[in-house]
C-alpha cells in the first residue's frame, strides 16, 4: 500500500515537473496562415525590429527590442541607449518626424524610465534604464507612424500663436 502511494506520488512529481513549452514555429504555421502584414528583421546582432504594415504596404509600427530567449535575464534584454538612438534615426529620421508636439510624457520607477514623445508624424514610446548614467540602456522602443494635431505655439516654425 505504501508502495502504491509512493508510485503515485512519483508519477505526480514527474508530471508536474515536466516543462511546459510554447508552440514551435512549425506548429503555429500549421495552425495559422502566414501574413505579410508583419515582418521581423535582425537590425544588429541580437536586436530585432518587428515591423507592422498597413493595407497600403507602408510601415505603421516598429518595435525594436533585444532578441529574447527562455533563459534570458532581464539585464541581457537591454540595449545600449546609444545604439537605440542610432536605430531611431534609421527607422524614424528626425527630418521625417515633424515638429515635436509637446514635452515628452515621462514616468520613472526606480531605474526604469517610461517615455512617450509625440511628433507631428510619429510617436515614440521607450522603456529606458539608468538614464542618468553614461551606461544608460533601453529594453524596448516602439515607433508608431501616425498624424498628430500639434497646436502651433509662438516661435514654432514661425507660426503665430
Amino acid at each position: 500500500m505504501a508502495r502504491t502511494y509512493a508510485l503515485k506520488a512519483l508519477w505526480l512529481i514527474l508530471f508536474v515537473s515536466l516543462p511546459v513549452a510554447a508552440q514551435t514555429s512549425g506548429e503555429l504555421r500549421r495552425q495559422y496562415r502566414l501574413t505579410s502584414a508583419v515582418e521581423s528583421f535582425e537590425v544588429r546582432p541580437g536586436i530585432i525590429a518587428t515591423v507592422s504594415y498597413g493595407a497600403n504596404g507602408q510601415a505603421f509600427q516598429v518595435l525594436i527590442r533585444h532578441q529574447r530567449s527562455s533563459t534570458s535575464v532581464s539585464a541581457q534584454d537591454e540595449m545600449p541607449y546609444k545604439l537605440v538612438a542610432e536605430l531611431l534615426e534609421e527607422f524614424a529620421p528626425a527630418a521625417k518626424r515633424g515638429r515635436r508636439c509637446r514635452s515628452p510624457f515621462e514616468f520613472q520607477s526606480e531605474r526604469n524610465h517610461y517615455v512617450t514623445t509625440t511628433y507631428e508624424n510619429v510617436s515614440i514610446d521607450s522603456v529606458e534604464h539608468d538614464t542618468e548614467l553614461d551606461s544608460a540602456t533601453a529594453s524596448s522602443v516602439q515607433i508608431n507612424w501616425e498624424k498628430w494635431y500639434c497646436p502651433a505655439e509662438a516661435g514654432d516654425n514661425g507660426a503665430a500663436k
